[in-house]
């Protein structure tokens, strides 16, 4: 997978061979529905990886795969449907994090509203917004820019995965 360096490790598959092969054995027992989520989700991480995509759209297709695994379409005659999918997005997204790699659940839950709102302003072509939450972000780290939601992405994505495989 991506590093923090922001390229390929391949030294990660040796070192976690055991965790690959138990993986592989979780997704051999998926539903068909689950093993073409599951396919769906590889080809989206394919086509990140081949194809160097812009840090905003790689941000935008990561956050829609975990949006894709935790979320259902609230009913819209009770909910404000944007509001109340990311409130989902939120809980159902820190809850796993937490579940897996005991993240503190209320800084979880503020950096993914941040990951849902940069990914709302992306899918409404507002960057602007996008700009001005990046340089919020700056005043906490300069050297912040968008690819670190992107490998931020990239881990939280592997996290949810590996739950989806090991608990269907």
């Amino acid at each position: 997978g991506r590093t923090r360096h922001k390229e390929f490790d391949y030294f990660v598959i040796p070192d976690n061979l055991e965790r690959i092969i138990n993986l592989s054995k979780g997704i051999e027992k998926l539903s068909d529905e689950r093993s073409e989520k599951l396919l769906f989700i590889g080809e989206t991480i394919k086509s990140i990886n081949e194809h160097h995509l812009e840090s905003k759209m790689m941000f935008l297709m990561l956050v829609g795969v975990m949006e894709f695994l935790l979320t259902h379409n609230p009913d819209s005659y009770r909910f404000n449907v944007e509001d109340s999918i990311r409130k989902q997005f939120q809980l159902k997204t820190g809850v796993v994090l937490n579940k897996m790699i005991t993240a503190d659940l209320s800084k979880t839950s503020e950096r993914l509203k941040l990951f849902y709102d940069v990914r709302s302003a992306i899918a409404h072509g507002d960057f602007i917004a996008v700009e001005n939450m990046i340089k919020k972000e700056k005043k906490r780290d300069s050297d912040f820019s968008i690819f670190d939601l992107v490998e931020e992405s990239f881990d939280y994505v592997s996290t949810i995965v590996q739950l989806y495989i090991r608990e269907p």
